[in-house]
């Protein structure tokens, strides 16, 4: 780690007692913001070094935390409390998720009075994040989505919800769930053959996505009782009365790839941001990045999708760097609202 890069590791407890492992980085000299991270399923604080740097070198002060389930939360991999915590988060798992972050981003500004707030969610933090928008959107000064899902067909969700409910049921909320992640992820490799990993939809970065997969965390069964949440917290997500409450004043920004299989290659980004639109969110921009699978910020081309997120955090409060950095190459930028 870079001399000029503080961190700061720890744990806080929540409201239900549940101790969570935290991290913040942050620069030796004067900060320009706050980035909150929330993580995406089978991911660490550690998931996610190069992209803290990064941020951390271009001024801002970054805080992620291991969520219910994963990482150091969870346990020390191998020990029993690890088998018995990881993949698992509780009753209404989603909503004491979102009600965590909200605790970190209090422990944030508490140590961090007057600086800009922005939350950034990646995945399953994206779904979180939204779901943070609608409830707490007025304390952040901005959001950035990182391989969010667009509206899910209504449907297709509904049966996956009912098959995840029915199996909760027969053998208990804690077993490892079956069906339920077959039915939502089984489809993600489709168009990248031949499997090697078979976490090809992850990133085109071989290197990257085998370092992932390598780490103890990553080797997670979920449980029952998480999915049913987690489908439940897709559903509220993406329903017209969770998106109309989000402040029409925040702006929000996502990042998102071309063959990103949770975003329906491109497609339900562009449902998403126009449902913000007609929700009358002024000030909400995605980038697509052509070629671009589902992890943009461990991607081959992830140093232009770090200069592309400082970029938009300059133009938004966050002092920008003098100079400015380069934008990304790839991809378009697309404005709601704009022509």
């Amino acid at each position: 780690m870079s001399k000029e890069i503080l961190q700061d590791s720890f744990y806080f407890t929540d409201s239900q007692g549940v101790r969570l492992f935290a991290q913040v980085s942050r620069p030796v000299s004067a900060a320009r913001g706050i980035v909150q991270i929330a993580h995406g399923m089978r991911e660490s604080t550690a998931y996610y070094r190069e992209f803290r740097e990064a941020l951390t070198a271009a001024g801002y002060i970054v805080g992620i935390h291991d969520a219910r389930g994963h990482g150091k939360t969870a346990g020390l991999p191998g020990s029993e409390e690890f088998k018995r915590n990881a993949g698992a988060a509780g009753e209404d798992s989603a909503r004491w998720m979102v009600k965590d972050l909200k605790v970190l981003t209090e422990i944030l500004k508490a140590r961090n009075p007057g600086l800009p707030v922005y939350l950034l969610g990646h995945s399953m933090g994206s779904i979180l994040a939204r779901l943070y928008m609608a409830r707490y959107g007025d304390e952040l000064d901005g959001a950035i989505l990182s391989g969010t899902a667009g509206p899910f067909e209504q449907k297709r969700l509904g049966r996956i919800l009912r098959m995840a409910r029915a199996e909760a049921a027969r053998s208990g909320r804690a077993a490892p769930a079956v069906r339920a992640p077959e039915l939502l992820f089984g489809h993600f490799n489709d168009r990248f053959q031949p499997v090697k990993t078979g976490y090809e939809y992850m990133s085109r970065d071989e290197a990257m996505v085998r370092e992932a997969i390598g780490s103890p965390y990553t080797a997670i069964r979920y449980s029952n009782g998480f999915f049913v949440d987690f489908l439940e917290a897709l559903r509220r997500a993406g329903s017209e009365e969770s998106i109309g409450k989000i402040p029409t004043g925040l702006p929000i920004f996502s990042v998102s790839g071309s063959m990103d299989p949770f975003g329906e290659y491109g497609d339900g980004i562009k449902r998403l941001f126009e449902l913000f639109r007609r929700n009358g969110i002024a000030d909400a921009s995605y980038k697509i990045y052509q070629g671009g699978r589902h992890e943009m910020l461990r991607e081959t081309n992830r140093k232009d999708v770090f200069s592309d997120i400082i970029a938009w955090l300059g133009a938004h409060g966050g002092r920008c760097i003098d100079p400015p950095p380069k934008r990304g190459s790839a991809g378009v930028i697309y404005t709601i609202g704009s022509k």
